[in-house]
């Protein structure tokens, strides 16, 4: 979906507001690699249509959701700060939920942007064309190496630009790096839970051969230990070494 992220400049005349739209690209951690395997894919396909109707079920109404390609991207126009609070604590748990039932994981990238409306088509909500998504999706595919769904310093300051803020502040969100080192700030999904703990070891095993995609099921068994550390005693042995 290079489209999204593609530095193109689009018509300033159709510019609707500047910087005051939220954008939250999402996707399934391993839908890209299975492009070329129809039964995979189908079998994500629809998994992105589950969770696209969580959000649908949503009692805070407050925002829109569209799958587009093998992405969903969550829309908030105009959102104060109190909803930008309340809309990553229901992300976190609706992704938590999401994970234990279909044993996928969600990365995403979280973006301030503008709402770019070019034809009647885009008014009638049949797709977004924006800087915000284009960040939004930049971030996730370059920035997020975890499966988490976050932001990072740049975007970060349009938000506290965005309602004026000065201080320190991160809407409800914890702060972590990058593999690279660079400040990222994600939507802390994770909760104590003996499933979900399992899940975590299974994968590891399950990607032992593929180290690019067992590193990031490692990062999220090494935070969920720093958060519930009596689950140490816990872990396999054979790991122990690893993540501990």
């Amino acid at each position: 979906m290079s489209y999204v992220g593609d530095d193109k400049v689009l018509p300033t005349d159709n510019i609707k507001n500047k910087d005051n739209s939220l954008f939250i690209w999402l996707d399934i951690l391993g839908f890209a690699e299975a492009v070329d395997k129809e039964e995979k894919y189908k079998e994500l396909s629809e998994l992105l249509k589950e969770f696209k109707q969580l959000f649908f079920d949503s009692t805070q109404n407050s925002y829109d959701a569209k799958i587009i390609s093998d992405g969903l991207i969550i829309y908030l126009k105009d959102p104060g700060r109190d909803k930008i609070n309340l809309i990553f604590k229901e992300i976190s748990e609706k992704q938590f939920s999401f994970i234990l039932k279909n044993k996928y994981f969600i990365r995403g990238g979280i973006a301030l942007g503008s709402k770019y409306e070019t034809d009647e088509n885009i008014e009638k909500g049949n797709q977004y064309i924006s800087n915000g998504l284009a960040r939004a999706y930049k971030l996730e595919s370059n920035c997020i190496d975890w499966p988490l769904i976050a932001t990072d310093e740049i975007n970060l300051k349009r938000l506290k630009d965005k309602f004026k803020i000065n201080k320190e502040e991160f809407f409800g969100l914890e702060k972590a790096y990058n593999k690279n080192g660079k400040n990222i700030y994600f939507i802390d999904f994770i909760k104590e839970d003996d499933n979900y703990f399992e899940l975590l070891q299974n994968k590891i095993f399950e990607f032992k051969e593929e180290p690019s995609v067992r590193n990031k099921y490692i990062w999220l068994m090494r935070y969920y230990l720093h958060k519930f550390e009596n689950y140490k005693d816990k872990i396999d042995i054979t790991l122990k070494g690893i993540v501990l």
